[in-house]
């Protein structure tokens, strides 16, 4: 489970994300988002390598598509879906 959005106000167009696995607690940076693709580089907080992702959207609303990293992550396939909130959703209530 994660979630991205924009870094600042000063720059809306930087996207920032996190993810937390069962492999932990991941950054998401240089993320790309378009009507059709959608892509990124993920780095787990206890290890140094990163991971590349790269998902195509398909017909049904869902992501699909590859990741690639060091040695021991390998290649494969990967699926996702995101889910749009509006900007107060992430604001702290009280």
């Amino acid at each position: 489970m994660g979630g991205f959005g924009p870094n600042s106000d000063d720059d809306p167009d930087e996207l920032l994300g996190s993810t937390t696995d069962r492999a932990g607690e991941a950054e998401l940076t240089h993320i790309r988002l378009s009507d059709t693709s959608l892509s990124f580089l993920k780095r787990y907080v206890h290890r140094s390598d990163v991971i590349m992702y790269d998902y195509k959207k398909q017909p049904d609303g869902t992501w699909e598509g590859t990741y690639v990293g060091a040695k021991q992550v390998g290649m494969g396939r990967s699926r996702c879906i995101l889910t749009p909130v509006s900007d107060d959703f992430l604001v702290r209530q009280g």
